[in-house]
């Protein structure tokens, strides 16, 4: 569902949920329940994902995927480098050097 581009916005959203809310019988949710232009429209955008990556370098494409893995752990961590590695299960002087590669910025993510 995150990979839909929600084109009716928030309503159709809504919409969507409240008919699982009242039609769906398990209290969970599968990918195999969703509309089928909801899959289709999502897969649409991984290919897009891997065009796009595959169109890099070796090198281009693993320096950006470090680079929004370390954002994301800062994200998580609002801005704490200590917990930002442990969270990414790396020394912290490690993590540190990376992000600094990176001009990565705690204070951006606090």
């Amino acid at each position: 569902m995150q990979r839909f581009s929600w084109p009716g916005n928030v309503r159709e959203l809504e919409h969507l949920v409240e008919r699982f809310a009242v039609l769906h019988e398990r209290p969970w949710i599968e990918a195999t329940d969703l509309p089928e232009r909801i899959l289709q429209d999502a897969g649409e955008g991984e290919m897009s994902l891997v065009t796009s990556i595959l169109s890099q370098k070796y090198s281009e494409a693993r320096t950006a995927f470090e680079r929004q893995y370390l954002e994301q752990c800062l994200r998580v961590s609002r801005g704490n480098m200590a917990a930002a590695a442990r969270q990414a299960g790396l020394d912290r002087s490690y993590y540190f050097r990376r992000a600094r590669k990176h001009s990565l910025k705690p204070v951006q993510f606090a």
